[in-house]
């Protein structure tokens, strides 16, 4: 059985200076040989700016002003490690030691012949991964032979091990590196960290990459989370309601026991007992969203005549933490059908992603 990976906790107390870069540089090592480790990834996880660790596995990162984020180290090879910081405001030197991975994908030969079965899955796991309405013009797993699938317990399959996989990503003119954690095919889910950088050689115009990005942006996820923590939902295009199930009152209409309700969604900012969803400000200055249930989220484009809504039902597992941006931080706390769901990396932009308007 795949082992999880180890999960390292660092905090760092600083003393305040602004005349220092705040640069983390190291080498990452292979806990076992002690040899340098070259390729592996370190970068702020769905953050653009990442680093790669040359062949002596040197590497040397700048956090560019951020605090309070997640360093992430990823190879292929290796169990994934993760660092978590408070406050970090000067430079400072990070080893990094990781363990390697009980099945090393990087040993998977490549040939010439799959069988016709990989082939299938493939084909879905790209709908779920990539998303329902990718154009394969535009983007592409360029290592999807690291992919080996295997049947889950609970119905459909997974993916073997921890793969790190490389995605050109020319819709939205970005290089994402994605590092797999988790996949299953029944409920079209996957979990992991991805770093992006901008590809350097695209053919498209600043005006066009700015629209195919304020697309992706639109009617997201975090588009609708932020406009809940702004107290915006209409003005940004949003509706929401409260999905409950009608009981029948008499056996001479069943049909009603399965009937859905629809009731507006009453949010409430601050520490309120009343409302559906409640927004409470956290002491590290993210939001908290608290709600029980699920709920219809419908976004409109008004900028494209006659588009039809957007419809997607989320359920909430328990409370939800986003950040300033309206990025999710525990998306395993959160469940999608819908549009939403059917929306993959084809239309994912990195975390510090802003739309301006």
């Amino acid at each position: 059985m795949m082992k999880l990976p180890s999960l390292f906790l660092v905090t760092l107390f600083c003393l305040f200076s602004q005349s220092y870069a705040q640069v983390i540089t190291g080498k990452v090592i292979d806990s076992e040989t002690k040899e340098s480790i070259q390729g592996a990834h370190v970068f702020i996880n769905g953050n653009t700016g990442g680093a790669v660790s040359d062949s002596n596995g040197n590497y040397s990162f700048d956090t560019l002003g951020r605090s309070d984020f997640k360093l992430i180290v990823s190879h292929v090879s290796y169990d994934v490690k993760i660092y978590t910081f408070d406050s970090v405001e000067e430079s400072f030197t990070l080893n990094m030691y990781l363990d390697p991975s009980i099945n090393p994908l990087s040993d998977i030969e490549v040939t010439a012949e799959k069988n016709r079965r990989w082939e299938r899955r493939l084909k879905q796991f790209k709908s779920i991964f990539l998303g329902k309405a990718y154009d394969p013009d535009l983007i592409e797993i360029e290592n999807e032979y690291l992919l080996e699938f295997k049947d889950l317990e609970t119905g459909g399959f997974g993916v073997e091990g921890q793969p790190v996989l490389k995605i050109q990503n020319r819709h939205l003119n970005y290089q994402v590196y994605f590092h797999l954690l988790d996949f299953d095919s029944r409920l079209s889910s996957f979990l992991g960290y991805s770093d992006f950088d901008e590809i350097k050689d695209s053919a498209l115009d600043s005006l066009e990459l700015n629209n195919r990005r304020r697309e992706a942006y639109k009617g997201s996820l975090r588009h609708f989370f932020r406009a809940v923590i702004d107290d915006d939902l209409k003005n940004q295009g949003f509706s929401a309601n409260v999905l409950s199930r009608k009981e029948s009152a008499t056996q001479t209409q069943p049909g009603l026991q399965n009937k859905i309700l629809r009731t507006p969604l009453d949010v409430r900012r601050g520490l309120y007992d009343t409302g559906d969803l409640r927004v409470k400000i956290l002491d590290n200055g993210y939001f908290g969203l608290e709600y029980e249930g699920s709920l219809e989220v419908i976004y409109n484009d008004k900028s494209r005549f006659r588009k039809p809504s957007q419809i997607t039902t989320l359920t909430f597992k328990k409370s939800l933490v986003v950040d300033t941006n309206g990025v999710l931080l525990n998306p395993s706390s959160l469940q999608l059908n819908g549009h939403l769901l059917d929306e993959g990396v084809y239309y994912y932009l990195p975390s510090d992603y802003t739309d301006k308007d």
